[in-house]
């Protein structure tokens, strides 16, 4: 009996729980079909085509793009990302220009720096949180887990502030780490990242078509959020324009306007997490900003998925929300009997979970509806810089009041539950969207 107690009860390390439960940390780590723009190099264009990837490679790449481009915000002089994907050698390189990383040592953890960002696990800059917040990653995983999925992953950085220059390299799986290489450095400060994924992880033989051009995509997306680059140069925006039929400038406030659409809804799929609402957000606001009138015609829609769900034996719980899932737990007492499932993002559905997802619409698909200018005045408060700064900041106090309720033990307020079948756009706003904004997003 004691053996069987051993044997089913098991303690891991933190390195061994990302390794063992992949999907929690950066998503599926199984091939998954999905047609989205890619970037085609033989056209040098942008095109839109079905493709088959696995999501767990796409996020630890993106993971190390996203700190290149975080850098910006830390030196605005920087203006160079340079990404490097060599098949035939399974190597994918980032390098930015900029302030380097402080090539300094710990006092308190006893190592350098750029060894505790890319090498030790909970360890990040964004733990502060009376800063605001405009850069990736608080979790303190970030670039580790890109370093935990390789074969080999060496970060060098110079900074000038310190005149020295770091170099550093761990393998298999960060389990294994070489010395820190410190020399002078050079007048220019830079950072780059060389990774090797570990394909067998994410069951692949090689670095395919499919997921370079995805990655090559990610990183012209970079590029275009450089400030300079205008939103009506974008060839996605501009590519979802034309496939609707939109026209600057026209007015769409009849039947007939709408008719002249090849369209006549936009129905919004993104993540169900904090991004994905921020995408849903920047969506909404565009349309306001050049088509208010197809707000007020309700011409958008959104398509929800579950971020959590709970499985014991038959029965399946879903929660479109964490406030509405803790609220759950709370009132279930053997919630921990119950399977939980964390959904990174729509790549971490099942094939089958998501025929589930379509065979009920009337769960999924959510309308939101426009009342009246209260909506408008939401979403002027929330994107637009002529709003009122005191403004802005009563709408913050307004919602951290609200979120008291979950700390006093009181009834969370969330936007979807079971019977949700439609929302406005100041609840979009005022109850799903304005976290972002505290955490500076």
């Amino acid at each position: 009996m004691s053996l069987d107690i051993e044997a089913t009860y098991k303690k891991v390390s933190q390195l061994e729980h990302v390794l063992l439960r992949p999907d929690t940390y950066i998503g599926s780590v199984q091939y998954t079909q999905t047609s989205t723009w890619v970037y085609d190099s033989e056209t040098d264009k942008l095109v839109f085509r079905e493709i088959s990837y696995v999501p767990g490679l796409y996020k630890i790449f993106d993971e190390i793009l996203v700190n290149a481009a975080d850098n910006k915000q830390r030196d605005p002089k920087m203006n160079t990302i340079k990404v490097d994907i060599d098949k035939e050698n399974n190597s994918i390189s980032v390098w930015n220009n900029g302030r380097g990383i402080p090539v300094v040592m710990h006092k308190v953890e006893k190592m350098y720096v750029p060894e505790m960002i890319f090498g030790t696990l909970l360890t990040s800059s964004n733990y502060n949180d009376n800063e605001k917040k405009t850069t990736g990653g608080r979790n303190g995983y970030g670039a580790k887990l890109t370093n935990i999925f390789s074969k080999k992953f060496t970060v060098e950085t110079s900074s000038s502030e310190y005149g020295r220059k770091f170099k550093q390299t761990w393998v298999n799986s960060m389990k294994k780490q070489g010395e820190a290489v410190i020399s002078d450095s050079t007048k220019d400060d830079y950072t780059k990242v060389v990774f090797q994924p570990d394909l067998r992880l994410f069951k692949m033989e090689e670095l395919d078509d499919d997921i370079i051009a995805l990655m090559s995509r990610r990183a012209y997306d970079m590029a275009g959020t450089t400030r300079g680059v205008k939103i009506t140069d974008n060839a996605e925006i501009n590519n979802m324009i034309k496939i609707i039929g939109l026209q600057y400038k026209k007015k769409y406030d009849t039947d007939a306007d709408l008719d002249s659409l090849r369209y006549g809804k936009i129905m919004i799929m993104a993540d169900q997490d904090q991004d994905g609402s921020h995408i849903k957000g920047l969506v909404i606001n565009f349309i306001h900003s050049n088509w208010p009138s197809l707000i007020r015609r309700n011409f958008v829609e959104e398509f929800i998925t579950p971020i959590v769900k709970a499985s014991k034996g038959k029965e399946s719980l879903s929660f479109f929300s964490i406030p509405e899932y803790v609220e759950w737990r709370k009132s279930t007492d053997n919630w921990k009997s119950w399977k939980i499932k964390y959904y990174k993002g729509l790549g971490t559905s099942t094939s089958i979970e998501a025929k589930e997802y379509f065979s009920n619409m009337l769960r999924h698909r959510i309308p939101f509806k426009y009342r009246d200018e209260v909506d408008d005045t939401a979403i002027e408060l929330a994107f637009q810089k002529k709003k009122k700064i005191d403004d802005r900041k009563d709408w913050l106090t307004r919602w951290m009041e609200d979120r008291k309720q979950r700390e006093r033990g009181e009834m969370d307020v969330y936007l979807y539950d079971k019977d949700t079948r439609s929302v406005t756009f100041s609840e979009f706003i005022n109850k799903e969207l304005v976290p972002l904004f505290e955490y500076g997003q």
